[in-house]
């Protein structure tokens, strides 16, 4: 089973009033069958900073199904993220793989593009 998690943290950015916040997926290879299923976690500091809740943002993004990480990574960029770094740690004789994206905004909402669907 591959899950994905997506954690984000708030950093003041350079260009005035923008924030950058961080995403990271994690992917994990099942042995069974050696599929690779992506899903992500907003985590909480988005439904803090949004007004959406926690179990809203997790219900909307378990909605999203990847064929791949480049598949995920994807999504994140026609949406304004942009990858930061990659990496692969092995847990239990499992691959997990490490992709962290970032993106610059004036609104926390505007993290939720191509994740949750606009009212």
């Amino acid at each position: 089973m591959l899950m994905g998690y997506m954690d984000c943290h708030a950093q003041e950015a350079a260009s005035g009033d923008k924030k950058k916040f961080y995403i990271e997926i994690v992917g994990e290879v099942n042995n069974i069958n050696r599929s690779l299923q992506v899903s992500l976690n907003l985590g909480k500091i988005l439904s803090t900073r949004t007004g959406l809740s926690e179990a809203d943002l997790n219900r909307a993004t378990r909605e999203l199904h990847f064929t791949s990480m480049t598949d995920a990574m994807n999504l994140l960029a026609v949406n304004g993220w942009t990858l930061e770094q990659s990496y692969v740690v092995n847990s239990n004789n499992r691959p997990l793989v490490y992709w962290v994206a970032s993106k610059s905004v004036h609104d926390p909402m505007e993290l939720l593009d191509g994740f949750v669907p606009k009212n």
